[in-house]
């Protein structure tokens, strides 16, 4: 079913230009290595798990694990990405990228540059997603790609965008949510930023530059505590006259389609992605 975990090479590399990390560091998508402080700097490309189904190796979804930015793991998401590849009939990459504590802002983003670099390389239509923190992760990266068009699409799942926690929706539904929470994302936040300031575009892609993200797709839950990062990013995307296809669903937790395999919403979520990649996908692949 699946390729073993392998480290990608790097073959051609697109550009980014400077980006000012919060910690005075410029941030560069030249390289299999991304300018920064060393104590963040990948030495190497990180190592990913390759799940391939029966095979459209052009379309390549590269999905971002959650985990509030300080657990996870690339096998740990084994299943998830195998479903995720058997529904889009495609090769897809999950990047181990390094945690908080040990590794704060913005060593996640590097690592996920680098390997959105390698793959950006290959001359095929990429897929960029994300879960939960992963989806902020993968949405910043988006923001900040100077050749948007090597992104078909951008799909993402319970995007965590802003981690100043101030959103209604903390309140609103800490008595639905049992798997996140204001004091838990509170926390997570604090030991990812380090005291780097939330409102960073880079930590924070609610207040990035959206103007040249490629389609989106976006999946939450309406009883979840980060329904309004989801919500809010949609208005931000219809301001910016981006396509957006936006699925809430009623009655499920955060991050439904990874905690619940079995349930009828996680079908709708994967058969909605499914279609995005192939819609997305449908004039570049034979590039």
């Amino acid at each position: 079913m699946h390729d073993v975990a392998t480290p990608l090479s790097v073959d051609t590399c697109f550009a980014c230009p400077y980006l000012q990390c919060a910690r005075g560091i410029p941030l560069r998508m030249s390289s299999a290595n991304v300018v920064a402080p060393s104590s963040v700097r990948p030495t190497t490309l990180p190592v990913c798990l390759v799940l391939s189904w029966v095979m459209n190796r052009q379309r390549r979804p590269c999905c971002i694990y959650g985990g509030a930015f300080r657990q996870g793991s690339a096998s740990a998401w084994t299943d998830f990405a195998g479903r995720l590849a058997k529904r889009t009939n495609a090769r897809v990459v999950v990047p181990d990228y390094r945690l908080a504590p040990e590794y704060p802002f913005p060593a996640a983003l590097h690592d996920c540059a680098a390997v959105l670099v390698a793959l950006c390389g290959k001359g095929r239509p990429i897929i960029l997603s994300g879960d939960s923190a992963g989806g902020g992760l993968a949405l910043s990266l988006a923001a900040i790609c100077a050749s948007p068009t090597r992104l078909a699409g951008l799909a993402l799942i319970s995007p965590w965008t802003d981690l100043n926690v101030t959103a209604d929706s903390f309140a609103d539904c800490a008595a639905t949510d049992v798997l996140f929470s204001r004091d838990a994302a509170h926390e997570a936040a604090e030991l990812y930023l380090q005291g780097i300031g939330a409102d960073d575009p880079l930590a924070s892609p609610h207040f990035a530059d959206l103007t040249t993200l490629p389609p989106v797709l976006l999946m939450a839950s309406t009883i979840e505590v980060l329904r309004d990062d989801a919500t809010r990013l949609v208005e931000r995307l219809a301001r910016a006259n981006r396509r957006v296809d936006a699925l809430f669903e009623t009655d499920v937790p955060h991050d439904w389609p990874f905690v619940l395999p079995d349930h009828p919403a996680t079908a709708r979520a994967l058969a909605r992605y499914a279609t995005f990649v192939a819609e997305v996908t449908s004039t570049t692949e034979g590039v």
